[in-house]
């Protein structure tokens, strides 16, 4: 089994490099991720589990820390948004918090349901008094029905062939589905961020 420190050695051996990342994940909890399928009415599977304990992550965050490096807090559910929030309140994370809220379908039941009402339940629980960035990503699924309802809430949209491969597109490539997001957010009245305005939002 890695051990914590394993699991950022990684992130250590780049920046020692010279390649240091502006921002590295950090999964703010522990979910069972078994797969669920409603059709067959059972599980692919009864003992998957992502480990990350609260001195996992007190490890990472406190590495990232120290390299300069900020933690992309991976939030699958209300509970790690909360433990993201502690993890601001015990000084190990510093503002603004950049938030990942996923949303997932398909048969991927650790996260919230990728609809209004599994976004809402997010925003209804967002660190209150603390500057923070949130953006969405969703699996299993298309991300590009909600794209509007997140940039109009003030989100940020993360979308990728990793995490849906899109078929209803035919077979699109990621530059062809981060356009359609772009002309999404112009039409809700948001222009898109320069690396520049990107990185001073994030304070980077």
């Amino acid at each position: 089994v890695a051990t914590a420190e394993d699991r950022v050695a990684h992130i250590i051996a780049l920046s020692e490099a010279g390649f240091r990342p502006d921002f590295a994940p950090l999964d703010m909890g522990t979910t069972n991720t078994d797969l669920f399928d409603p059709a067959a009415r059972a599980f692919r599977s009864d003992e998957n589990v992502y480990l990350n304990t609260t001195r996992t992550l007190r490890h990472f965050a406190e590495t990232l820390g120290r390299l300069g490096i900020k933690p992309s807090m991976q939030i699958w559910n209300i509970p790690m948004l909360r433990w993201a929030t502690a993890f601001h309140g015990a000084g190990l994370v510093g503002a603004p918090l950049l938030l990942n809220l996923s949303l997932s379908d398909g048969g991927f039941i650790a996260t919230h349901p990728a609809s209004l009402k599994g976004l809402r339940a997010y925003l209804d629980f967002l660190p209150q008094g603390v500057a923070c960035e949130w953006t969405v990503t969703v699996g299993g699924t298309s991300i590009l029905p909600l794209a509007a309802a997140i940039v109009a809430e003030g989100g940020h949209l993360a979308i990728g062939l990793g995490d849906y491969h899109f078929p209803e597109l035919g077979q699109p490539r990621n530059a062809e589905l981060v356009d359609r997001l772009a002309a999404i957010a112009r039409e809700v009245g948001r222009e898109l961020a320069t690396p520049a305005e990107a990185k001073a939002m994030l304070a980077l």
